[in-house]
């Protein structure tokens, strides 16, 4: 193809043009460039000639697509890519304030690549194999004669970037065994040989920076002096693109693949909060250095406001996470002592946090990656600890746990999840920590860890804050629940870590928390918002109650004791679901003052029926279900809940409150028009309670489990009706399929029940029989459906095509189908 040609083609292909076939015929005839013999020299040609930035583009992908095809293969000769990349390197130098972005980033590409693909290759002139030459390990040299100015600069900074991750990601073309071998023997290879200099080369620039803008300012050129006041120093615009490529090279170093294993700092299946920096023993001195930590430190103080904050906390970030092995005892105390005292500066001037939010997520990281890496009892020996966790509660309740604040933007869940993550770590290291009681035995006070005085406030305020603001903030509220409440879960399993620090005070709180809810829940005239707070109130509960295995022994109060209090709470949760089955059947309360304070009831006679609040259900089943993990089973017994269940409500065992549970979930199944989440969740509890044979042998000689298993009929159960289907709410999103497949579960669970301890005797037969009654009448409806049907295996092809639809007067051809699934559907659970 002529060059001419190409421009065109290249205009209609990345101008937008063209669309359709058209634009595929493109596409392929340029596709067919690459194949071409003298692919290598055209592109050259087109990146010289091009008239447009399209056409450059497609030089520089076709040369990468070209390479790699033939990286594995002798196509190209050793001086041809010695060539290449020498011309590469010119054309940048030449053009690299005309190119546009976007070339730009693909001829930086095309250099990486040959730079790894040759990364081994001899140079043709070697003769003394003890003397070997590696020229493309020499680009370092090569692009010194960028440093002219901040424009070449800028190029040469991101040729650098470009090569780290080239080099420590794997790319498409490397996922066989071989080539993957090769990459890690290359991605080894540069870490031993150039990666340290390239950081080191990094932090001197970043360093001259800041020394500059300090003398500028008048300030002490000395690291450990810190600005007494955030500043925001403006750049001229080159000089700051400059920085802010020495910053993301110093992030790259640190975010390199240290043991090849193809896998980055980035990869989704490695959380967040176990990353480790694998750096080799040859790093150690400049990890000890502190200068480093106040490096990168003091741009927070004199750049705030500017994107190159959040880059420079992410280093900090990764600089915590060094393994842990690289340092000994006195030397890890120096650190955490560096990492500390700059992460305390800046929360005594958060001013640049609360206006950047990328800023304060990547600092609220810094804080929950120092836990993840570091122990309680070495955080406790660190200069000025009490003034450190005292400023980082302040700084939790002042700006991240305030849901109306002065921040101009919502707080993202993620970073509270960081916040909310040290916390509870730090709680959960009490649990078996054994080096602390050693070191709070002491007399001396200053070794006290104090967080039984900060984490009980930060508990409380977090459940009243959220309450308060449920009243009128919707986009909190579609936060916490949207998502089956993954986020809301998620914060609550932190809190209830932190709850059991001091639970008599957090049990108090939530007792007088409910108790005012359930006065306005009954006095007010419209409940939506007080529904929110009391949903919210009660999955807080539930978490509360799942904590329960969190023992902290040495501050909490005993296990047994916490049983009592556990026992007020659901107390209360039974009081309010006893509320909501009467205000589902429409049962007034007027002659009692206190209508939720009553015995508790279950009926059965809720069919045609819709659940009072959906949201409510929903909470007090996930509360139930908490509460049988704890305290139903074998490990899960506790007596002295049950004083305080006999006490408020007459529940004396373990049997009576599991047969007040079940009727519950009967009663929801009992629902004619029901939602997607509640019959899931019902049916799904209703399957975990019957998981296990001592489980099993317990519901057996429940009364309402022998009322279900001889009374199993879709009249008392609607949403077996085989047209369930079209009774569900509006809103509804499962699938048919998905609703018959909870049959399967349902009756499953069922089975378990119904053959425990079966003997094979008459008596045995007989109750199978009555249980297999109602699949039998569904059968015999299905047999008298069919006598009118017509002979088909009589028809042919032709027969068929001309019979048209046909319609039995029985039963409509949706009802059959709906009724033979739900037969299938019943019997595979039972089977």
């Amino acid at each position: 193809m002529e060059a001419l040609e190409i421009e065109h083609l290249c205009g209609q292909l990345y101008g937008g043009g063209v669309i359709g076939d058209q634009l595929r015929s493109v596409s392929q005839r340029l596709e067919t460039f690459v194949s071409q013999a003298n692919c290598l020299s055209q592109c050259r040609i087109l990146l010289d000639r091009a008239l447009t930035p399209y056409t450059q583009f497609f030089g520089a992908t076709t040369l990468i697509k070209y390479f790699n095809r033939t990286s594995n293969q002798p196509a190209v000769s050793f001086t041809e890519r010695f060539e290449l990349r020498k011309y590469i390197l010119e054309y940048l130098y030449k053009h690299n304030r005309s190119l546009a972005p976007f070339v730009l980033a693909e001829l930086v590409k095309l250099y990486a690549r040959l730079t790894k693909n040759s990364w081994f290759d001899l140079s043709p002139n070697t003769t003394n194999s003890n003397n070997e030459i590696y020229p493309f390990q020499t680009f370092t040299d090569d692009l010194l004669k960028f440093q002219i100015d901040p424009p070449h600069f800028s190029v040469a900074l991101q040729l650098l970037i470009a090569i780290l991750s080239e080099i420590s990601i794997p790319n498409d073309e490397e996922t066989s065994a071989r080539a993957f071998s090769k990459h890690r023997k290359i991605c080894i290879s540069f870490r031993d040989t150039k990666l340290l200099d390239i950081y080191l080369f990094a932090c001197q620039y970043l360093r001259d920076v800041i020394i500059n803008q300090k003398k500028s300012l008048g300030l002490s050129t000395e690291f450990s002096d810190y600005p007494k006041t955030i500043t925001s120093v403006q750049l001229q615009g080159d000089y700051y693109l400059v920085v802010e490529k020495l910053l993301s090279l110093g992030l790259a170093c640190l975010t390199y693949d240290y043991l090849g294993t193809g896998s980055s700092i980035h990869d989704v299946d490695i959380s967040d909060e176990n990353q480790t920096l694998q750096v080799p023993l040859a790093w150690h001195d400049h990890i000890v250095d502190g200068s480093f930590y106040q490096l990168f430190f003091s741009y927070y103080f004199l750049f705030s406001n500017t994107l190159l904050v959040p880059v420079a906390i992410s280093c900090l970030v990764q600089l915590s996470s060094v393994r842990r092995s690289l340092l000994n005892t006195n030397e890890r105390l120096v650190v955490l002592n560096h990492m500390t005292h700059g992460i305390r500066l800046i929360l005594e001037q958060a001013a640049g946090l609360l206006a950047d939010e990328k800023s304060l997520h990547e600092f609220c990281r810094l804080i929950a990656r120092l836990k993840s890496n570091t122990q309680l009892h070495e955080l406790i020996r660190i200069d000025n600890y009490p003034l450190f966790i005292e400023t980082l509660f302040r700084f939790t309740i002042d700006h991240l746990l305030s849901v109306h604040h002065h921040r101009q933007y919502h707080l993202s869940p993620n970073t509270l999840h960081y916040i909310l993550s040290f916390w509870s770590k730090i709680v959960a290291f009490l649990s078996h920590s054994s080096k602390l009681s050693e070191s709070t035995s002491s007399s001396d006070p200053s070794t006290s860890h104090l967080l039984d005085i900060y984490v009980p406030q930060i508990v409380c305020y977090y459940v009243q804050s959220r309450l308060d603001a449920l009243n009128t903030d919707d986009v909190l509220y579609m936060e916490l629940f949207d998502n089956d409440q993954t986020i809301l879960q998620q914060q609550l399993e932190m809190i209830s870590i932190m709850s059991r620090l001091d639970y008599k005070k957090t049990c108090a709180l939530l007792c007088t928390c409910f108790d005012d809810l359930a006065q306005q829940y009954q006095q007010a005239v419209n409940s939506e918002t007080v529904e929110r707070r009391f949903t919210f109130l009660i999955y807080v509960l539930g978490c509360v109650i799942g904590a329960r295995g969190v023992t902290l022994t040495s501050l909490s109060i005993p296990t047994d004791d916490q049983d009592l209090f556990d026992g007020e709470l659901v107390v209360r949760v039974l009081q309010l679901m006893t509320y909501i089955q009467q205000k589902t059947a429409g049962e007034t309360q007027t002659n009692n003052k206190n209508g939720i304070n009553i015995a508790i009831t279950t009926t059965t006679d809720k069919i045609g029926s819709t659940p009072y609040s959906e949201r409510l259900e929903l909470a007090v089943l996930f509360f139930f279900e908490q509460f049988r993990r704890q305290y139903i089973g074998d490990h899960g017994r506790s007596n002295k809940i049950y004083q305080v269940l006999f006490k408020h409500l007459g529940i004396v065992d373990e049997e009576q409150l599991l047969s007040i549970f079940i009727k519950k979930l009967f009663t929801n199944l009992q629902y004619s028009t029901i939602t997607d989440k509640l019959i899931e969740r019902t049916v799904g509890c209703f399957s975990d309670l019957s998981q296990g044979y001592q489980s099993v042998r317990r519901l057996v000689k429940l009364d309402p489990i022998q009322y279900f298993i001889n009374n199993h009929t879709q009249d008392l159960f609607p949403f077996l009706h085989h047209s369930s289907t079209t009774k569900r709410s509006n809103n509804s999103n499962i699938s048919a399929s998905s609703w018959s497949r909870l049959r399967t579960t349902f009756y499953a669970a069922v089975g378990r029940m119904l053959m425990h301890e079966f003997r094979y005797d008459e008596d045995d037969d007989d109750r199978v029989d009555a249980f297999m009654k109602p699949f039998a009448n569904h059968s015999n409806r299905l047999l008298q459906i069919f006598k009118e049907f017509p002979d088909f295996t009589a028809f042919n092809v032709a027969q068929f095509a001309t019979m048209g639809q046909f319609n039995p007067t029985m039963a409509s051809l949706d009802e059959i189908q709906s009724l033979i699934i739900g037969i299938v559907r019943d019997l595979r659970g039972l089977c």
